[in-house]
Order: structure tokens, then C-alpha cells, then sequence
């Protein structure tokens, strides 16, 4: 992944960003809802303590170049091309998976949830799915009475919800819970400490998202098992088909998968149909008019084979479409889990991401990233320094995450026109335009060094901020 592609996808401030950039030069209604649709999904996802797939305010990049960027796109739309990408439907499916999970963490720890947070979002859903003001104005006028939508968005959603609808029972408590997305996760080789909350609201946001990194594996765990069993039953059915003997010399399992098939059956079952029809009429003609019973036995001997053979052809065609059908479950399930590792391997993307983001905020938090001097003549103030580092804006003239990608050789980088020496086992923040720099060390902060190797993500160093550009944040090698 280039540099530039792992940046836009790869980091996220956890603060709202104005989106009035993606309505400029709009000029379809269409693409204005979209847009609008989208901003909000992307805003419920921030609030909600989620991670949208880029940030919003890179959307017309990713307009303008999506040819680059479908890869990733496809993550939350499958149906996404190169000619053709719905953000609202991108973000939406984002958000309703998040809002998916937000209801599990509640279910499995045997909190209560609150059905009208629920329906208030279906009704915003509903809102923002409406291109005419008229269609608008009659969803307000449901609000006054819940009761019908409170019933539609559990039909809609009832199922999806519920732990067993992934394979298993619902947790009994916190420690169940705990104990089953550890298992979840132990099976993908993700073996990472942790302790759940039993407020999900209370947890940090690590913890947060490897819990649902372990919702994910879930998932994917749950339609991969689906399309195993497909297959057995496909290949099953395949068995039985030709133990009959029902099958033909040439037919074939791909035959089957065909459409030709089909109407090959379909034609076979029609001309059987028309011959019980035939025999039958015939043995009535000859019943009338009282025909030999040598003719009239030869006649119903002809439609009972006649009719045999219908059946035969009946129950054939009835096997097949199981045999079709079997197929058709495996296939989508197949889709699913496909689309279900490509969202988890994301979401395993951003696990170092979070944890590198949940140490630069503690870094600034804690004071262990301090303001020289030279800074504070300057008038910037600690707040300054890291809502532009947050956000990536502008402060006193300063655009942070501006400085170039520098390496550090022997414990030595370049600062103030000659090598400074890190002392070992130590982070440096360099930032554009300041000619201090902030730095700590692991056990300050509480963390394994081992860990705080993995914190030093080049999508941070090279390419991760907010605007696309970064500042440094480098580590001695010793």
C-alpha cells in the first residue's frame, strides 16, 4: 500500500471536522443528498466512537481519484468500481455494523438497552434516505407516534442482532463474554492482553476496538463455517443425484451449476407432461368408443409408463433445484466471507493505529511531551500544540504534520543545524516550524518497549495525519 493511500486510510482524529468542503462546486440534487447522507453517517461513526474508512474532509480526493483508492472502498462496499462508488452506502454500512456491534457488547455483557435510542436511528436513517422535502416532512410526522417504527426496525434488524444468529449462545455475563471474544480472537493468532469493562462505554478505545476486531472474526468464523456445511450438503446431493442414477453419462457437477441445465430439465419435465396428456386422452377415446380390451390395455399400460415417467423427471428436477439451491447458499455464503475477512483485516490495520493514536493523546495528556522555550515565546500553548497535531490545522501561521520524513542513524537525527544524540530507548515528536522537540520514554508512559516498537507506524511517520502529511515520530535503536 502506497504511503499515500496507507495515510488516507490509515489514521483518524477523533474530533469533529467541519464537512463544508464536500458540498463546494455541487451541483445535482442527487449528489448533494448523497454527500449530505454521507457527512452525517461519517459524523454518527466519529460520535459513537468509530473509525471511518477515510476522513471526511478527503472526501473530493477520493472522488477525484477512486481508481486508487477502490481497494479499500470495496472494504464497506463490495459493489464499489471504478465508475461507480456510493459514499453514503459505504459510510452507512460502516455505521450499521458499528451500531450492530454497540448492541452486541450490550446484549453479551446482559446489560439492558434502550429500544428508543434504536428507533430515533431508524427514523434519522429514514430521513436521510428521502430526496424531497414533502417525503421528509411525513417521516416527522411519524415521530409522534413510535409505536409502528419501534415494530419495523425490529423486523428489520431482530435477527442481526442477536448472539445466536453468529453461532452461539448469548453470554451470561461480562466474564463469558470476555472469555468467548478471546477465543474469537486466540483463533486468528491475535493473542494481545486485555480486560473488558462491564460499561462498554468505560473502556478505552483500544480495548473497544479489539473487541471489535473479535465481533468481526465473528462474523467472518460464522459465514465460513455456513459455507463448509454448504458445501457438504452440496456435494451430498451431488452423491445422491447420481446414486439414483438420475444423472446421464454426460452429465457433469458443472453441468448442474449451469443455466443450460435448467432448461434442459425444464424442456424434458414439458414433453413428459404432454405424453401423461396424450396416453391419457387416448385410453379415454378408446374407453368411449369401446375398443377391444387387448387396444385399451395396451393403451393404459402405455399411460401408466407415461405417467411413471413424469414422476421420475418430477423428482429429478425437484433434486436438482436442491442440488442448484445448496450451491446458491454455498456461493453466498462463499460472498460473505469473503467480504467478512476483508472488513476484519482492515479492522486489524487499525489495531497499532489506535494504540499509537491512545499514545501520542497520553503523551500530551501526562505533559511527557514538553514545549521548549523558544515554543512558548512564540505564544503556542500545550491545548495549541495538540489540537493542531490532533486536527492537522493551522496554528500561528504553523501547519502541523508538515515536516519531511527523516531517518534516524546511530541515535542521531539533525536539529538546529547539527546531530542531536537520542538517549536510548527514547521517542523524538518533530514538528514543522518548531525547533524543539518533545520527547519520552516507554516506561514513562507505561508501556513495553517491545510495544512501543510496534507504536512507530510509518502510516504516523510517512503518511498518516490528518491532511495527509505528517510530522516525525522516531525511536532510538537501542
Amino acid at each position: 500500500m502506497s504511503p499515500r493511500i496507507s495515510g488516507l486510510f490509515g489514521y483518524h482524529q477523533n474530533v469533529e471536522v467541519s464537512t463544508q468542503c464536500i458540498y463546494e462546486n455541487v451541483v445535482d440534487p442527487r449528489v448533494v443528498v448523497e454527500k449530505r447522507a454521507a457527512a452525517q453517517y461519517y459524523d454518527d461513526i466519529v460520535k459513537d466512537g468509530g473509525r471511518p474508512l477515510f476522513p471526511i474532509d478527503r472526501f473530493e480526493d477520493v472522488c477525484r481519484n477512486r481508481q486508487e483508492y477502490i481497494r479499500e472502498l470495496q472494504v464497506w462496499d463490495h459493489s464499489a468500481c471504478i465508475w461507480n462508488v456510493n459514499y453514503s452506502k459505504l459510510f452507512l454500512n460502516q455505521l450499521k455494523r458499528w451500531e450492530e456491534f454497540r448492541l452486541w457488547q450490550i446484549i453479551s455483557r446482559g446489560l439492558e438497552d434502550n429500544d428508543t435510542n434504536h428507533v430515533k436511528k431508524y427514523i434519522y436513517r429514514a430521513k436521510l434516505n428521502y430526496l424531497e422535502d414533502r417525503y421528509y416532512a411525513s417521516v416527522n410526522g411519524l415521530e409522534a407516534d413510535t409505536s409502528f417504527l419501534k415494530t419495523s426496525w425490529k423486523n428489520e434488524d431482530e435477527f442481526a442482532w442477536v448472539p445466536q444468529y453468529w453461532g452461539e449462545e448469548r453470554s451470561s455475563g461480562l466474564s463469558e463474554h470476555e472469555q468467548k471474544v478471546k477465543q474469537h480472537l486466540a483463533r486468528h493468532d491475535f493473542t494481545k492482553p486485555f480486560q473488558l469493562d462491564k460499561d462498554p462505554n468505560q473502556q478505552d478505545k483500544l480495548t473497544t476496538w479489539i473487541e471489535y476486531l473479535s465481533f468481526e472474526y465473528m462474523r467472518f468464523d460464522w459465514y465460513t463455517q455456513r459455507f463448509k456445511e454448504q458445501e457438504l450438503a452440496h456435494k451430498t446431493a451431488w452423491c445422491n443425484y447420481v446414486d439414483e442414477e438420475m444423472s446421464k453419462p454426460c452429465d457433469t457437477e458443472e453441468f448442474r451449476q449451469h443455466r443450460e441445465d435448467l432448461t434442459v430439465r425444464t424442456n424434458q419435465l414439458n414433453e413428459a407432461e404432454k405424453h401423461v396428456e396424450e396416453a391419457k386422452s387416448e385410453v379415454d377415446r378408446l374407453t368411449q368408443e369401446n375398443a377391444p380390451s387387448s387396444e385399451l390395455k395396451t393403451a393404459t399400460n402405455k399411460w401408466k409408463v407415461a405417467k411413471g415417467r413424469h414422476e421420475w423427471f418430477k423428482h429429478r428436477d425437484c433434486e436438482a433445484t436442491g442440488f442448484h439451491f445448496d450451491r446458491r447458499e454455498g456461493n453466498d455464503a462463499f460472498k460473505r466471507a469473503v467480504r467478512c475477512r476483508k472488513v476484519a483485516e482492515w479492522v486489524m490495520d487499525q489495531v497499532p493505529l489506535v494504540e499509537a493514536e491512545m499514545l501520542l493523546s497520553k503523551a500530551v495528556d501526562t505533559g511527557f511531551m514538553k514545549v521548549d522555550s523558544k515554543d512558548e515565546e512564540r505564544g503556542l500553548t500545550m491545548q495549541q500544540i495538540r489540537n493542531g497535531f490532533m486536527k492537522g490545522e493551522k496554528e500561528s501561521g504553523l501547519t502541523y504534520f508538515e515536516a519531511r520524513e527523516q531517518r534516524i542513524e546511530e541515535n542521531e537525527i539533525e536539529r538546529d543545524g547539527g546531530p542531536r544524540r537520542l538517549p536510548p530507548n527514547r521517542m523524538m515528536l518533530i514538528m514543522h516550524g518548531f525547533p524543539g522537540a518533545y520527547n519520552f520514554t516507554w516506561e514513562e508512559l507505561g508501556i513495553e518497549p517491545e510495544t512501543g516498537s510496534l507504536l512507530l507506524m510509518a502510516q504516523v511517520i510517512g503518511g498518516g495525519g490528518a491532511g495527509g502529511k505528517a510530522g516525525g515520530l522516531f525511536s532510538s535503536s537501542t
